[in-house]
């Protein structure tokens, strides 16, 4: 690990402890079914990037999917993409940050600018997913 790089965690539904204008970069990924306020998050990100800062944001598609829709007639399959944009939406914390392009809009709603979407399918053996990178917004 290079000198100057260093690794924080925190809790990404709370108010960071981190004063304004800490960060040069920030990087968020795989906070589907965990976030019920994806705008609150990114404000948070926001408030703590300098000026000039980069906020990056990635996350998946759960469902399983197929190019050729041949999965989407298949009991189980049907049956697990279900039960996540179900289970997401009772909790108040959904699973269709993708679909429903919360990420993207919660950027810009926190006042991020050069706001990209970058959209990659990522094939596994058995499904292939959707990783989508949004966010690379600066302050």
């Amino acid at each position: 690990m290079p000198p100057n790089l260093k690794f924080e965690l925190e809790d990404a539904t709370k108010t960071w402890t981190w004063p304004d204008n800490t960060f040069d970069f920030v990087h968020i990924r795989f906070l589907s079914g965990g976030i019920k306020d994806w705008t609150a998050l990114f404000r948070e990100a926001y408030r703590v990037l300098k000026p000039g800062g980069w906020l990056q944001s990635g996350e998946f598609d759960p469902r399983f999917l197929c190019d050729d829709s041949t999965m989407d007639s298949q009991d189980v399959a049907k049956t697990w993409n279900e039960v996540f944009t179900e289970g997401g939406n009772k909790i108040g914390s959904p699973f269709n940050v993708i679909t429903d392009n919360l990420q993207e809009k919660a950027i810009k709603e926190a006042g991020f600018g050069d706001v990209g979407v970058a959209t990659y399918k990522v094939t596994t053996p058995y499904n292939p997913w959707v990783t989508r990178m949004d966010g690379m917004g600066r302050v």
